[in-house]
């Protein structure tokens, strides 16, 4: 949650400051057609672009990480209530291993926003 917000805002400004410093593809000395407030402006479009493009995966890569929370909490739930609702038997547990698959779900969520986190940190 917080260790992934940190990460993707130091990306971001990161990124933004990258995208500030680079000029635009085709431009160039002091023969450009464009002037020096025109590029300050293109660059600046750019790393707004680029800011608004961060913030949405960040927004999205919350929502990965809450809907792993509430997944496994619903899981945990479901097994309390399994365990106390449910008489014994077959139907029972094939009622238990299906509930317990969310687990192998809400891993590959989390191992996935584990790898986006790392790529983000390695742009």
């Amino acid at each position: 949650g917080t260790q992934v917000g940190q990460a993707a805002l130091a990306v971001m400004r990161d990124t933004a400051k990258k995208a500030g410093r680079k000029g635009l593809p085709g431009g160039g000395g002091a023969a450009s057609e464009h002037t020096d407030l025109q590029d300050d402006e293109e660059r600046e479009m750019v790393r707004r672009r680029v800011e608004v493009g961060i913030a949405r995966a960040c927004a999205n890569l919350n929502d990965l990480e809450v809907a792993v929370d509430y997944t496994r909490r619903l899981e945990s739930k479901f097994l309390a209530e399994i365990e106390t609702s449910y008489p014994r038997g077959h139907e029972t547990e094939q009622l238990r291993m299906c509930v317990k698959n969310l687990g192998a779900v809400t891993d590959s969520f989390r191992l996935s926003s584990d790898r986006t986190v790392e790529r983000l940190g390695g742009t």
